[in-house]
């Protein structure tokens, strides 16, 4: 194999796995876990009480989520970028999902001064022990 064709090969590949995050990133919002997750968020009283109303959400690009489901069992992770009328935050939440429904399992919302604040899940603050 020539210089030439090894390069044009390398390239290729890079442009289909370059694709294929892009194309999953761009997919990302309209899937079912993603979807629980913003309402979780915008729902969330903690998160409205230091952001305000949530007026824009966006995946982090890359490595800032996970997806692992098929059929009625699963689990996601998304590090989300919140932006609302009083500020910005990042929320960092588990999903699971049994018997078809997705549930959150952990959350918390990081702010831009560096505090973390634990989101209140079931009843109980997680992370608190």
């Amino acid at each position: 194999m020539t210089k030439k064709v090894l390069g044009k090969a390398i390239l290729i590949i890079c442009i289909l796995v370059f694709a294929t995050l892009i194309g999953g990133y761009l997919y990302l919002p309209s899937t079912e876990p993603y979807q629980a997750a913003v309402r979780f968020i915008e729902g969330d009283k903690k998160v409205n009480s230091y952001l305000g109303e949530i007026v824009a959400h966006d995946p982090s690009p890359l490595e800032g989520w996970s997806l692992r489901y098929r059929g009625a069992t699963g689990s996601a992770e998304f590090e989300i970028r919140v932006t609302g009328v009083k500020g910005k935050g990042v929320v960092y939440i588990r999903l699971f999902k049994s018997a078809g429904l997705w549930k959150v399992i952990q959350a918390n919302l990081s702010l831009e001064n560096g505090s973390v604040i634990p989101l209140v899940v079931e009843g109980t603050e997680k992370g608190s022990g």
